[in-house]
């Protein structure tokens, strides 16, 4: 998730409190706990089941005035998915979910990284619609990088098996041809 400055936490911390996903009194206990725990009180959060990864990505988004995508069930075209190599996309948590107005939908975990969005575009070669999105999003759509490279593994395989079976098919036709010759 993208580092927020104090003031947008503060709008954050409003947001969570007003759309009613946290109480105003749970939240400032919740803040001391963080700090006894010495862990970044958003993580905080979500470690203790108070909102999840998605509901707070989608806050965050809101507060910071970008686009939200909830990738955690989607499946992407793989002819999609392959606009953007599996390892790029890694490297920048942004992957590829659609096409709109000759522009590419990138989903990233931090789409205020404006030398991430450069880098994407022009590796790419087209412009960027970008949206936030979760960790947990991001993770869901790269394997389906794997998913469809071990599709298409397995569909050469049977291509081959079914190729290897047409081919004995045919020896042994070839065989029985011979056989038959050699008895007239």
């Amino acid at each position: 998730m993208s580092v927020l400055s104090e003031d947008n936490q503060r709008k954050l911390e409003q947001l969570l409190i007003t759309s009613k996903q946290i109480d105003a009194n749970k939240l400032m206990s919740l803040k001391q706990e963080a700090v006894a725990a010495k862990v970044p009180f958003l993580s905080y959060l979500v470690q203790q089941g108070h909102v999840t990864s998605e509901q707070l990505t989608k806050a965050t988004a809101e507060v910071m005035g970008l686009p939200y995508v909830n990738l955690v069930a989607s499946k992407v075209n793989p002819s999609i998915l392959g606009l953007l190599p599996q390892d790029v996309a890694e490297r920048f948590m942004a992957v590829p979910v659609g096409e709109m107005e000759n522009r590419l939908a990138v989903a990233m975990l931090d789409p205020n990284n404006v030398q991430a969005v450069d880098f994407l575009s022009n590796k790419i070669g087209r412009p960027l619609k970008v949206y936030m999105a979760s960790e947990e999003g991001i993770r869901h759509v790269l394997e389906q990088y794997n998913a469809d490279l071990q599709k298409a593994t397995s569909e050469a395989m049977s291509t081959v098996d079914t190729e290897l079976a047409s081919a004995d098919g045919v020896q042994e036709l070839a065989a029985l041809v011979d056989m038959q010759r050699d008895h007239m």
